[in-house]
């Protein structure tokens, strides 16, 4: 499965979901308006590993 598309209106909220595995530990990268967006800095983005 590749990239898809999410739309959600401004002030909802939304949950993306991502499982990867591999060796080494795979990087994933979130995009918004097409651009990468940097979740260590972004206050309002959780990303959780399990």
């Amino acid at each position: 499965m590749g990239p898809q598309l999410k739309v959600v209106e401004r002030s909802r909220t939304a949950t993306m979901l991502c499982a990867a595995s591999g060796t080494p530990d795979p990087e994933i990268t979130w995009f918004k308006d097409f651009l990468p967006i940097d979740t260590h800095t972004h206050g309002r983005i959780k990303q959780l590993r399990s």
